[in-house]
């Protein structure tokens, strides 16, 4: 196994056994952000939980044992298998899945001001780009 495959299964370790008990917390939000993209097929792919929903800017969320941020985010189906990618605000970031479950490490860079940006998840099917609704994270 490739160090990097090794660090992206560590990291989905400890990102699912750490965010076990999440989504019904308070740090969680189902309200949709309007978000299409062009060029983009929309579906039945659907976000129904995630968290935390905000932070403060230049703020550590949810931080992992080596220091990064990390999102969660519950899905309307398992996504084990497939090509999966969670963008922030147009940035692709560093995503392990678990059955419903994706979770994605935060570059410091995205939460670095504030403003409120979009998330949505994509998953590749054949040649195309199948992506689910769009949420909100604030950044106050």
């Amino acid at each position: 196994m490739s160090t990097k495959k090794l660090i992206v299964f560590t990291l989905a370790i400890g990102l699912t056994l750490g965010l076990s008990g999440c989504g019904r917390d308070g740090q969680s939000s189902s309200t949709n952000a309007p978000d299409k993209a062009a060029g983009v097929a929309q579906s039945s792919l659907q976000i129904t939980r995630w968290g935390p929903d905000r932070t403060k800017a230049g703020v550590v969320f949810n931080e992992q044992s080596d220091g990064s941020a990390a999102l969660w985010i519950r899905m309307n189906k398992s996504l084990n298998g497939a090509d999966v990618v969670v963008d922030f605000n147009g940035q692709p970031l560093t995503t392990a899945v678990q059955g419903d479950l994706v979770t994605a490490t935060v570059p410091p860079s995205l939460f670095a001001a504030q403003g409120t940006y979009a998330l949505h998840v994509s998953v590749k099917q054949d040649s195309a780009v199948v992506q689910s609704n769009g949420v909100s994270f604030v950044v106050e």
